[in-house]
This record gives C-alpha cells, structure tokens and sequence, in this order.
C-alpha cells in the first residue's frame, strides 16, 4: 500500500468519476475534422474524494495539484458508417497529446469501444472533460451507450 506524500491525505487518495450507462441519445457532432466537441451526454457522477465530478456540465474539478492517472472508456456507436472518431481527454480546454484515441466505426448502429489511459500534471481547480471529432464531411450522431471518465491523484 502506498502513503501520500500530501499533508491530510490517506492512502486511499484522492479520486472522482463521472459516467454514462444504457444510454440511447445521441449526441451531434459537427462537421469538422479540426475542432472537439465536448462529450456531455454523462448520466451520473461516481465516487469521489478530493474531487468535484460534474456530470451535468461533463467534467471533473481537481482540488489538489499533482500528477494525475486520468483514463476513459467509451462503448459507443455512430450513426454514420465509415467514421473515424477521435477523442482526448482535454485539461482546462488544452488537448493533451498523450491522452487520445482513434476508433473506425465501420457500419452505422455498430458499437465499438476505445480506451485512454495516461498521465497528467494538473494544478488545483483545473477540469478535465472528454471531447470527440470526427473525419466526416457531415455531422454525426455519437451515443456513448457505456463510459466513464476518472482522475486518480498518484503524487506531487
């Protein structure tokens, strides 16, 4: 078991979670194979501690500075064949190269699933959120029918 060199801290750290289950509603994403587009279709904020898991606005605040384990995992569907989605995990708005994937969804109505998992210095009171794009000439509907978005402080 691991001590946290942070003053107050247990080991059970600090942490949060937001995340979507048997979802059916889709998200538009527009047309543009440049710009993100926050992922806002969350259901339910899971645990947390140190943290501020805001479902309704598709983020989490992180009240400590540190370095971060910051992970997502989506089971998703599109409703257009042929697409390449792309997401990031974004802090305070700033893509985070080390945190992405790519996922072909090949046939409309197919779900596929992709994960991200990396690390990240975040300073107190910055968000995190999850944003997706796409290669498509239109706009396409996105339904993450399972996912979660999750922080877990490691160290200062």
């Amino acid at each position: 078991m691991y001590q946290s060199l942070k003053t107050g801290l247990q080991a059970d750290g600090v942490y949060g979670e937001i995340h979507v289950h048997d979802n059916v509603v889709s998200q538009s994403i527009p047309t543009n194979a440049v710009v993100y587009t926050k992922l806002i279709e969350w259901s339910d904020n899971g645990e947390s501690k140190g943290t501020i898991p805001d479902q309704a606005n598709g983020q989490i605040t992180l009240s400590d500075s540190g370095i971060y384990k910051l992970e997502s995992t989506l089971s998703f569907k599109s409703g257009t064949g042929n697409v390449v989605t792309e997401c990031s995990i974004f802090i305070d708005g700033v893509e985070q190269d080390q945190l992405h994937f790519t996922r072909k969804i090949s046939t409309a109505g197919d779900v596929g699933s992709a994960s991200i998992t990396g690390l990240a210095s975040v300073d107190a009171g910055q968000v995190i959120d999850l944003r997706l794009k796409h290669d498509n000439a239109g706009s396409v509907d996105i339904t993450v029918v399972y996912g979660n978005l999750n922080a877990e402080y490691v160290n200062t």
